[in-house]
């Protein structure tokens, strides 16, 4: 791993307080790089430790451990931001323990409905606190806005969503509001969303290096290159990750929160496991013949629908019952958040 570790003090959140009382020594993991972490303890001292040493489990940044005689554990993680990937042929898991999710997206892509919808599943999946943050919003028209707005509440219903500008100031302080000493952001998006410019604007300094956006295509580059912990101070903790170019879906019950209006109507199928394509008393189907649901809404479930169960089928037996049990978990943990 290169570079001189970044000193990042410790704040623990009020959960980890009996593990620290138990244990002594709780440190976190503030970058992964090439299979190795770092992690820092409460006395800012950096440890480097191999990727795969927790027990057999992988570590990712963000990532809480306690460590004693060079064994180290990782503790259980209340949030996991993870992506399906083609190149990886199984889901990747981007950051976890994140509370905030600021799902990031230009004003010139916010009315890619089929994007939203994607970002939208990811947050729900993750058992964080998903925020549709629309970027660049100084370039957006009245007009624009007001779409934006209507494409929004439809692709992405119950989803927080703010729009913002680097440029302006407008929606910093807002997402800002959200943060606090012990709470930790990460940012999910594509390439030249807006990311790092955005953890400039909250950070009121440059703590992260940005690029340009080709105007022709608005496509923008790498310029966050791995996933780290960065130190706000009183704002927290935010992970910056790399931009993608998949944002792939894990699991249906995502897929059911972010089509709320299809979940509804299919409490009233004839049958509990129908799959509104011919079925006879499909209460979704007639809903579309009537045209109280839009065609293009079923199509969009099904299509995202078959990915999670690919994806689950992918992950086998074992790793799918964790899944669920995970998905439950973190459903009671949002619950208990109030969101």
């Amino acid at each position: 791993m290169t570079g001189e570790p970044p000193l990042i003090p410790l704040r623990l959140p009020e959960r980890l307080r009996p593990t620290q009382d138990a244990h002594g020594l709780v440190g976190r993991v503030v970058r992964v790089d090439r299979g190795r972490a770092l992690a820092m303890d409460d006395s800012g001292r950096a440890v480097e430790i191999p990727g795969s040493a927790s027990a057999g489990a992988e570590l990712c940044t963000g990532d809480w451990v306690t460590w004693t005689s060079g064994e180290v554990t990782r503790l259980e993680r209340s949030s996991v931001i993870a992506r399906a990937s083609r190149a990886r042929g199984e889901g990747q898991t981007v950051a976890v323990n994140v509370d905030v999710l600021f799902l990031v997206v230009r004003a010139e892509e916010a009315t890619r409905e089929r994007l939203l919808q994607r970002l939208a599943a990811i947050g729900w999946d993750s058992g964080a606190r998903p925020v549709l943050v629309i970027s660049a919003a100084d370039r957006a028209t009245d007009a624009r806005r007001r779409e934006i707005e209507r494409v929004v509440i439809r692709s992405a219903p119950g989803v927080e969503w703010v729009m913002t500008s680097a440029l302006s100031g407008e929606g910093i302080e807002e997402l800002a509001s959200m943060l606090g000493p012990t709470t930790t952001a990460a940012l999910l998006g594509h390439s030249g969303a807006g990311k790092s410019t955005l953890i400039n604007s909250i950070a009121g300094a440059n703590v992260q290096q940005t690029g340009e956006v080709r105007a022709r295509d608005v496509k923008g580059r790498h310029t966050t290159t791995s996933r780290e912990l960065i130190d706000l101070g009183e704002r927290g903790y935010v992970i910056d990750t790399p931009g993608v170019r998949e944002l792939g879906v894990l699991d249906g019950h995502s897929v059911e929160r972010t089509f709320t209006d299809v979940a509804a109507l299919a409490q009233s199928c004839r049958f509990s496991d129908c799959r509104h394509e011919s079925e006879p008393g499909c209460a979704v189907l007639a809903a579309t013949e009537s045209g109280e649901l839009e065609p293009g809404r079923l199509d969009d479930y099904q299509r995202l629908r078959r990915e999670a169960d690919h994806a689950e089928r992918k992950a086998g037996p074992a790793r799918r019952d964790k899944g669920r049990e995970y998905n439950r978990l973190s459903r009671q943990y949002r619950r208990a958040r109030g969101h």
